[in-house]
């Protein structure tokens, strides 16, 4: 399985069902593929279900000890700092940043479109996303750092997976070329980061993005602020997080609809009907139905985090199967978005599984991109009205084809990538 990883666990859940037992680096482990088995985990008894296992880590030698990998006391903790950054009316006023970075976007596909070039969308949104998320929660224009950070977190995404299947790649003291060569790129991101977090504080500007919000953070109990180095994790992960995941549904949707013109279509004249001509607004999501059932379907198919793994602290029991301490249990939205009993015909692209009839009769777990219960991410609501925002932008603007008919494959980085990037022919 540690070679063909989305193949290999869907295997597994074909052969053995919905509690999966296999040995993997020598530890025991097991795939929960059933609903209420991802519920159990992530809600019923998510205190349980850790994540003090060597996955994460890995993850935390590019993260830090960020929300992504912290656990326990230091994790509730960041979260209670973090969250009033992300309260509903915060996030309603970043609409009107993401409407214009959609719309500088669409600029730059527009002049490519006029140049008779192809573009791959997936490069476009990542530069997209990442103007946003340094913007929205740090308070500063990206400006010379964004193509660096979207490169360097690209090489990071490339460097940690390869560590993640290798044996050597779990032994970060050894002077390996993969380590010293991950280590080199985390101190690149470290400093791009510092400078980001020391031109905030250099502005002198007090102001309500996370940034300012953390730098002027104190612990309830100690009235001690946050540490240097954990502002920076902080930091880290939701830009690193932030954009990736946002890049990764995009691009992604936009290779289903060049492979479902008629359903494009469709997204366009929404599109056009509900904005026309004008930049998309908070106010526009509910009216953008279809394309919100459009990208909930792309996480469906195309989920950017395609697995995540916990190590439970205490035996437990899912599904009349016994679950040891201190094993390895995986969750695979990979998997369980396909599961048969709840989404038929899996790998069809039908965003009408969407409709509120359609998802009434199906469990929550059965689809959680972003996870659920209380780990759930606490960027999702902004990643959903980005999402919504940059797509109904373009597509109100310009039609973008695929530049060809190749058949694009997943490529399970941190994230789930499109091999080769996904190249249109903006019009």
């Amino acid at each position: 399985m540690e070679q063909r990883p989305l193949s290999g666990m869907m295997e597994l859940r074909e052969t053995y069902g919905d509690v999966a037992r296999m040995r993997l680096f020598g530890l025991e482990a097991m795939l929960i593929s059933h609903p209420e088995g991802v519920r159990h985990i992530l809600q019923e008894r998510h205190t349980v279900y850790t994540k003090q296992n060597q996955d994460y880590k890995m993850l935390a030698r590019v993260l830090g000890q960020g929300l992504v990998t912290s656990d326990g006391a230091l994790w509730k903790q960041q979260r209670r700092l973090i969250q009033p950054a992300f309260h509903k009316e915060k996030i309603r006023g970043f609409a009107a940043l993401m409407g214009r970075e959609a719309e500088a976007s669409t600029e730059r596909l527009s002049a490519a479109a006029h140049a008779g070039q192809v573009v791959d969308i997936v490069a476009e949104a990542k530069r997209t996303a990442l103007d946003i998320v340094v913007q929205a929660l740090i308070g500063v224009d990206a400006g010379s750092d964004s193509d660096r950070f979207g490169e360097t977190f690209s090489r990071l995404n490339e460097l940690i997976t390869a560590q993640f299947t290798s044996v050597l790649g779990r032994l970060p003291w050894l002077p390996t070329k993969g380590n010293r060569t991950l280590r080199s790129a985390k101190l690149e991101m470290d400093r791009m980061v510092e400078s980001i977090i020391a031109r905030r504080r250099a502005a002198g500007i007090e102001g309500n993005d996370l940034l300012g919000m953390l730098l002027a953070s104190r612990d309830e109990d100690t009235g001690k602020g946050m540490s240097d180095e954990q502002l920076r994790d902080e930091v880290t992960t939701l830009i690193a997080a932030g954009h990736e995941t946002t890049a990764m549904t995009l691009g992604w949707t936009i290779y289903l609809l060049g492979r479902h013109p008629e359903i494009a279509r469709q997204v366009a004249d929404e599109a056009r009907s509900v904005l026309g001509g004008r930049t998309a607004g908070y106010d526009d999501l509910e009216k953008l139905e279809l394309t919100r059932r459009v990208i909930e379907e792309s996480l469906r198919i195309y989920p950017p985090a395609w697995a995540v793994s916990r190590t439970p602290s205490e035996e437990d029991e899912i599904g009349g199967f016994r679950v040891p301490k201190r094993s390895l249990v995986f969750l695979s939205q990979w998997v369980t978005h396909r599961h048969p009993e709840f989404w038929p015909d899996p790998e069809r692209f039908d965003p009408d599984r969407f409709t509120p009839e359609a998802s009434a009769t199906r469990p929550r777990f059965a689809h959680f991109p972003f996870l659920m219960g209380p780990r759930m991410c606490i960027g999702f609501a902004f990643a959903a009205m980005e999402a919504r925002i940059v797509l109904a932008t373009w597509l109100s603007r310009l039609r973008l084809p695929l530049a060809d008919d190749r058949v694009v494959e997943p490529d399970p980085l941190v994230t789930i990538q499109p091999k080769g990037g996904v190249w249109v022919r903006p019009q």
